[in-house]
């Protein structure tokens, strides 16, 4: 993965998540704990990626992966699986221009 493209896919993932900001006080503070969770996930993913010595292309897509794993739980305030096929499908059908 180039500088370029994680760029973008940075991009859209912070102005996604924006997009959640909205609405009551309980639903702003679960999409903020989503938004650390993934955000940790990331510095973790990362950091072991370092630790495996791989290449910064992979370490690039290492962090992409790791951005969209959760894109469906944004969605909606879900738990479990269900939140799979909604990140599947929001990812399938972007194009990390417009959130």
């Amino acid at each position: 993965m180039t500088e370029q493209q994680i760029k973008r896919i940075r991009k859209w993932w912070h102005a996604y998540v924006r997009r959640f900001d909205a609405g009551d006080a309980d639903l702003r503070r679960n999409m903020r704990l989503k938004e650390a969770h993934t955000l940790r996930v990331c510095k973790e993913a990362a950091s072991i990626a370092r630790a495996l010595a791989i290449s910064p292309e992979d370490l690039r897509l290492t962090e992409a992966l790791v951005l969209l794993h959760d894109v469906g739980r944004f969605c909606f305030n879900m738990r479990g699986t269900g939140h799979l096929p909604t990140g599947s499908r929001k990812i399938t059908h972007c194009s990390l221009e417009d959130p």
